[in-house]
């Protein structure tokens, strides 16, 4: 059977803009993923999952969590969504585009805020963050991104948000945020832990960012899709301990 791995950058990650999504068989899978940082995490699944069950094709497309509910609600076809928010998930429920009986969390992540690796003036606080000597702070879209959402409520609980907004370098995605730093474009960036993972051979984990609730990835089967029993069976393995423990081997934890 031909596997296809079709991959939308949605937010411009590699500065190109998303194409439609192909046209799928009465045997696959269209699986709507969220964050380019688990381009790795959901491929793995994906082979694991065809392995075990021959008869089904998953293609994934990846994007941010808004754009691509955008996708689906403009008719997208999909069978499963996964979201980097319980925000978004939310609305995808709410507008009758994910089956709330389907909808499980599959995973935990956490915040962190990283530097350049040869920045010498270390952050150990979010007060750190008002030195003259941070410039420039990547943050990602909070109209568009979780992590831009979290950021937002991190710094606003902290009376951070307005007074640091000033030196905000706005990222349309965490994988550019990432790559900010690394550059020493920035001299801070707010990102999940698993996005910072390939990049520690250019840059340093400060400090872990105390996020008012967990972060979570809630998944559930989308309602534009042509094979719903395919999308339930996706979900069911990367619920099982056979899909949990290939995301918990990318640095995910436990929802």
């Amino acid at each position: 059977m031909r596997l296809l791995h079709k991959i939308l950058p949605v937010l411009l990650i590699l500065s190109l803009s998303a194409a439609a999504p192909a046209a799928l068989t009465a045997s696959s899978v269209q699986a709507a993923e969220i964050r380019a940082s688990v381009c790795g995490t959901f491929a793995a699944v994906k082979k694991a999952f065809e392995q075990k069950y021959p008869g089904d094709e998953v293609v994934l497309s990846f994007g941010a969590s808004n754009p691509l509910l955008r996708q689906i609600e403009q008719g997208a076809p999909a069978d499963v969504f996964v979201s980097a928010d319980v925000e978004t998930m939310d609305q995808a429920v709410s507008k009758k585009l994910a089956d709330p009986a389907t909808r499980r969390d599959i995973a935990r992540g956490s915040m962190i805020i990283i530097q350049p690796k040869d920045s010498t003036d270390k952050i150990t606080s979010l007060k750190d963050l008002e030195r003259g000597s941070v410039k420039r702070i990547a943050v990602c879209n909070p109209q568009t991104t979780p992590a831009g959402r979290y950021t937002q409520k991190v710094l606003s609980k902290q009376n951070l948000w307005d007074t640091l907004s000033p030196r905000f370098v706005q990222a349309a995605t965490v994988r550019q945020a990432v790559d900010y730093a690394a550059r020493g474009e920035v001299d801070a960036a707010f990102v999940f832990r698993t996005d910072a993972a390939r990049m520690l051979d250019r840059v340093s984990i400060a400090m872990t960012v105390p996020t008012p609730k967990p972060i979570v990835f809630p998944a559930a089967c989308a309602l534009t899709g042509k094979n719903p029993e395919g999308g339930k069976r996706f979900l069911d393995f990367v619920s099982s301990p056979e899909g949990q423990k290939i995301i918990a081997g990318f640095g995910y934890e436990k929802p």
